[in-house]
């Protein structure tokens, strides 16, 4: 809940009060997430799982390459495994006041932490190696500010966070062009030498 609530400080007559404190636990259930990532994995991440079969032929019952002489070819053409994002695993979850408060605190145990205390959820120190996390956590802390109207709109974190996810596909195409056109060209040839017989 966010400080306004917790001190019973928000005006119910005013909406964009509302709106504020859903940003706040916004920012919350962003932190929620963002603590799972394994940082030391961020660059696997953007890699692919080229021994993967590409489904994207597919007609989503079985694989989309027929028969095992057309895979063994294709395989024959790419690099070595690296590990997928699928196969990535996230640490453990973990609620925002953890170690804080207990499993269940009650309203006056979170108004203390958060409104007397002025605690927030800490940043990673390791999210300052890898420059999305890095903007993500500066978006989080400000929309956690105890004043409302310093906070985030949501336009300006859905513009921001945008802007992030952009900047991450941006990178993985840089690293990825050469895989990706190595694999299309294999795709094509399967395909060629498929319809040629």
């Amino acid at each position: 809940m966010a400080p306004e609530l917790l001190s019973n400080t928000l005006n119910p007559q005013d909406f964009s009060q509302f709106k504020m404190a859903d940003i706040y636990s916004m920012a919350l259930v962003m932190w929620e997430i963002v603590i799972r990532v394994e940082v030391n994995t961020c660059e696997e991440v953007s890699a692919l799982d080229e021994t993967a079969a590409d489904h994207s032929a597919s007609s989503g019952i079985g694989e989309s390459i027929s028969s095992s002489d057309n895979y063994s070819r294709i395989q024959r053409h790419q690099k070595p495994k690296v590990e997928s994002p699928a196969s990535l695993k996230a640490k453990p979850y973990m609620p925002p006041f953890d170690g804080i408060v207990h499993n269940d605190p009650s309203f006056d145990d979170m108004r203390e932490v958060v409104c007397v205390r002025k605690v927030r959820p800490p940043p990673e120190l390791a999210w300052k190696k890898v420059p999305v996390l890095h903007k993500l956590s500066k978006l989080m802390e400000d929309s956690w500010h105890a004043m409302p109207h310093f906070r985030h709109t949501a336009l300006k974190l859905k513009k921001e966070t945008t802007k992030l996810i952009e900047m991450t596909d941006r990178q993985k195409q840089q690293q990825g062009k050469e895989m990706f056109q190595q694999q299309d060209s294999c795709l094509v040839e399967s395909a060629t030498n498929r319809y040629a017989c």
